[in-house]
């Protein structure tokens, strides 16, 4: 057990002294951050100008509720959209996109609308402008659309069109979490947050570090340091140690992201919106959902990383590698797909299967733990499976790599892998 120390402490001290580690660890998690933040800050900021548009009114009675329509849904307040009439004179729908769009193109105007004389009875109104992937801005218009012809039906009724406004007014939903013992608590959508985000995370760190195991026993492979190193401890002992220390460098690694989270919480709170403020409140991460986030993470890592290491002893480079590794690559995936629909149904019979097929449950069975805490047998027969795949994985791999350290040249075939692990 001693042999086995010696070398958990080598690869773990050999990991987390590396600029790779470092970078990993600080910014990766800003870059990430940036990628979820600034996104949505660039989607939900209004990048509309003022302009002039032209409007065909063809049924003369949208111009004008129409106006009034766009510059009620204005986010900054200023009329963005300034309309100006333009006569059909005769002409076809498309001589008018041609001679308008001849406008446009030359700076003249900002773009235009051809409402038909069946708008109001459901006909398809036409907008052009020299950009019109901005979605925010097409469902402004739409909405606009939708609420001036609207105005116009209730106009040919008797019908108050205050009062109608008043019936159709929507009303808010808020929604709240019951939990195990009926205590009741709001949720805006940030459980589904918070799994996904868990989800997420579990994926990425096993898919990385189950990687670097790859890396690992594919560099004692060819590095031909093994040689040596199997001549003073076994080489089912060497693989141990070095997936201990790289589940090491792993649990070290989401330690500092845990830390770093909450010290950023706590720090920025007093700087965020109000609003910002009560989604914190209502994320509940308990000690349970750490605690189970630990447990899978460690259980999978050792899982998954002896199938990398064994699939890094069979390969002799970093071509064949990333050919050999897509077997056990796959089920990462499988899991992260199939976490989508855990996140909307945790319950659903597939998930509730998935979730204990160990290939599966550090991934799906976490996430349902975030939702729904599932019954204590289902995650009882997750851990057992899991512990068993665990020790046949280390078994397997163990005979494995104790034959493909000193194994040169063409990858094996599958009947000559039996044979490895038989007799090796």
């Amino acid at each position: 057990m001693g042999r086995v120390w010696v070398v958990v402490r080598q690869e773990y001290l050999n990991k987390v002294r590396t600029k790779a580690f470092l970078f990993g660890t600080f910014v990766v998690p800003l870059l990430f951050a940036a990628m979820g933040v600034l996104p949505a800050y660039f989607m939900n900021k209004s990048v509309e100008q003022s302009g002039t548009y032209a409007v065909v009114d063809e049924t003369g009675l949208l111009f004008g509720p129409l106006g009034k329509a766009l510059d009620d849904s204005s986010k900054t307040g200023e009329r963005l959209f300034s309309l100006v009439p333009e006569p059909a004179s005769g002409r076809s729908r498309e001589d008018l996109k041609r001679d308008l769009g001849s406008l446009v193109a030359r700076g003249d105007l900002a773009g235009f609308f051809l409402v038909p004389a069946d708008a109001v009875e459901g006909g398809e109104v036409a907008f052009g402008a020299t950009s019109v992937s901005d979605f925010q801005r097409n469902e402004s218009i739409h909405a606009s659309l939708n609420e001036a012809v609207r105005e116009v039906r209730i106009s040919r009724t008797k019908l108050d069109p205050a009062e109608v406004k008043a019936v159709l007014k929507p009303i808010p939903l808020s929604t709240f979490k019951v939990g195990e013992k009926g205590e009741v608590k709001k949720d805006s959508g940030t459980t589904f947050m918070v799994a996904y985000a868990v989800g997420f995370a579990l994926y990425l760190i096993l898919a990385i570090y189950g990687g670097m195991m790859l890396r690992a026993a594919l560099e004692e492979k060819t590095s031909r340091s093994s040689e040596v190193m199997v001549a003073t401890i076994r080489a089912s002992t060497l693989m141990a140690g070095k997936i201990m220390g790289i589940g090491l460098v792993g649990l070290t690694q989401v330690a500092i992201w845990a830390v770093l989270i909450v010290l950023f919480s706590s720090s920025s709170a007093a700087f965020m919106p109000a609003g910002s403020q009560e989604i914190l409140a209502e994320i509940g991460i308990t000690p349970v959902m750490g605690l189970f986030f630990v447990v899978y993470f460690l259980l999978g890592f050792l899982f998954y990383a002896a199938l990398f290491g064994a699939v890094g002893a069979m390969v002799s480079s970093e071509t064949e590698a990333q050919q050999a590794q897509w077997p056990v690559t796959i089920p990462l995936l499988v899991a992260f797909i199939f976490m989508t629909m855990a996140l909307r149904d945790p319950n659903a019979p597939l998930v509730r299967i998935f979730s204990v097929i160990p290939f599966f449950s550090p991934i799906l069975m976490t996430v349902r733990i975030c939702i729904v805490t599932p019954p204590w047998w289902e995650i009882a027969i997750s851990l057992i499976l899991l512990l068993v795949f665990i020790w046949g994985a280390m078994w397997i791999a163990g005979r494995i790599f104790r034959v493909g350290l000193l194994m040169y040249g063409k990858r094996p075939t599958l009947p000559e892998l039996v044979k490895w692990i038989r007799f090796g």
